[in-house]
């Protein structure tokens, strides 16, 4: 079966044999004590210089944080309290959950493993905030738990009849959905959609696809109460994005397809004001109405988009990786509502693979990049997070 999207297909290209995980998570070339528990060492700090496309993008980084803990970020989100709470796995082969302060800091982390003794889960795929204030995590296989802002596990549950798990949407019912594939017979992957209520339980579980493989990425509520899905698909003449329209029972209303490039994985999708959506397929940038009819859609050259956020004027803020180089590098690009580019960073440490894999709007109006950086030569993996303005 064809991994779920480009996040994952990222997870299995960095995956490699980790060191034992330390509880560190360091600033620039600083040393400081973080926690009570854990003391930062400037040993294998990272220290890398920036590329930036004009003299003024530098002056909308406001600071970068990067670990030292043998860890792996793949999601990040937000908190009550100004910090973020990143999600990823260690060296440990168990979920990673780090929660720091509005700078970056480490305040605390934990492993989590889950107790089924068929769950296959080793990262934590994605965070969402609660209406109750507290959080959804959300693992790659199956695993679904509900955790306080402390990090308390409140309940925990496997999702059944689904195979990858890529993106939690909060309802407006209190509970969430979760896109993710399926494996079928004939070795085939389809799209999968799974409701689930405030404790845990699940709704309904259904599934979407062509005769080839299809696997889900993204997904969005709806003003009219069902989803809208992002998805790749895999045809014959090439990949393509699939957007799948459904009510709130996961009744499919309409399925289109949109051309993502070659070589490319469909990965993120928003609402913007006037309710039509974005979605970002490989290096292309996609506009559609809600019926889906294609409005525009913009090339990024050799940048491959990995997750997308909303400026308030319905640009867009994505993170992007250039994997046409022998390092490839974290690229941010924003881009006006006609999906043009304004502004665009890169950051590189010349002898690491970087990648950034999600952008979230801060409380403070800004945004927060999470990734990771892979040290080839010495085997090693950090947490990247870099705060924007």
């Amino acid at each position: 079966m064809k991994k779920n999207y480009m996040k994952c297909l990222m997870a299995g290209i960095l995956a490699s044999t980790f060191l034992t995980s330390t509880s560190v998570f360091a600033a620039g070339n600083s040393t400081k004590n973080v926690t009570s528990k854990a003391t930062i060492s400037s040993k294998n700090k990272i220290n890398r210089p920036m590329k930036t496309s004009n003299l003024s993008s530098s002056s909308y980084v406001e600071w970068q944080q990067y670990g030292d803990d043998f860890a792996s970020g793949h999601c990040v989100q937000p908190t009550d309290d100004g910090g973020y709470l990143v999600g990823g796995y260690n060296g440990k082969y168990a979920m990673y959950l780090l929660k720091t302060d509005s700078n970056g800091n480490k305040l605390w982390d934990k492993s989590i493993k889950p107790v089924s003794a068929d769950s296959r889960d080793g990262v934590i795929q994605d965070i969402k905030k609660t209406s109750d204030g507290n959080y959804l995590i959300m693992g790659d296989k199956s695993y679904l738990s509900k955790i306080d802002k402390d990090g308390n596990i409140l309940w925990s549950k496997t999702i059944s009849n689904v195979d990858d798990l890529s993106q939690i949407e909060p309802t407006r019912d209190g509970g969430c959905a979760i896109v993710g594939s399926i494996q079928i017979p004939n070795h085939r992957s389809d799209i999968s959609l799974s409701k689930i209520d405030a404790n845990g339980n699940i709704i309904f579980n259904t599934s979407y696809g062509t005769s080839n493989d299809d696997c889900g990425a993204s997904i969005k509520q709806t003003v009219d109460g069902g989803y809208i899905i992002l998805g790749t698909s895999f045809m014959q003449k090439g990949i393509e994005a699939s957007i799948i329209k459904t009510d709130r029972n996961g009744h499919e209303l309409w399925n289109n397809m949109y051309y993502s490039g070659n070589s490319s994985y469909a990965n993120s999708l928003q609402i913007t004001s006037d309710d039509s959506y974005i979605f970002a397929g490989g290096n292309r940038l996609n506009k559609i109405d809600n019926s889906g009819n294609l409005i525009w859609q913009k090339q990024l050259g050799d940048d491959q988009v990995m997750s997308l956020e909303l400026t308030p004027n319905d640009g867009c803020m994505l993170t992007c990786c250039n994997f046409s180089i022998d390092n490839p590098t974290i690229d941010i690009i924003q881009t006006d509502s006609y999906g043009n580019k304004t502004w665009h960073y890169t950051a590189s440490d010349y002898n690491a693979w970087d990648t950034a894999l999600d952008i979230r709007k801060t409380n403070d109006s800004g945004y927060i990049v999470c990734g990771q950086t892979y040290q080839t030569q010495i085997n090693k993996k950090n947490i990247v997070l870099i705060k924007l303005k």
